[in-house]
């Protein structure tokens, strides 16, 4: 279960352990793949009640990109990826993008400097 309003972090830099994380850490230790992360960050995301746009229409496509941006996935990755084992500086990484964008309220694009226009990624300030 995700539920970002337990275990509050004060410290905006990235965690040296899991346990620093406002996300449930144990949840967070069984998600293997990408694809798991997808889907554990699409469900962090839609129950935050937040407001999508500059290339996510949802909390699914949010999650996708969100990953995806921490992974350096290109926008156009195939299915093979998600079948990929995710390394713990990799999960502590996307754990902690997750929580940014929970807290902060302010849209990915703007976190990771990137947004999609017609299949093009300019950088953004």
């Amino acid at each position: 279960e995700c539920n970002p309003t337990t275990h509050e972090r004060q410290n905006q830099s990235l965690p040296q352990s899991l346990d620093a994380l406002m996300l449930d850490p144990v949840a967070i230790e069984q998600l293997e793949t990408g694809r798991d992360w997808i889907r554990y960050a699409a469900s962090c995301l839609a129950g935050a009640d937040l407001a999508y746009g500059q290339g996510s229409e949802d909390s699914l496509e949010e999650a996708e990109r969100l990953v995806g941006a921490v992974l350096h996935w290109d926008p156009h990755w195939s299915d093979d990826l998600m079948r990929c084992r995710i390394l713990p500086g990799e999960r502590k990484a996307i754990a902690a993008l997750i929580e940014r964008r929970i807290r902060e309220r302010r849209p990915l694009a703007y976190l990771v400097r990137e947004s999609y226009f017609f299949g093009f990624a300019p950088l953004c300030g």
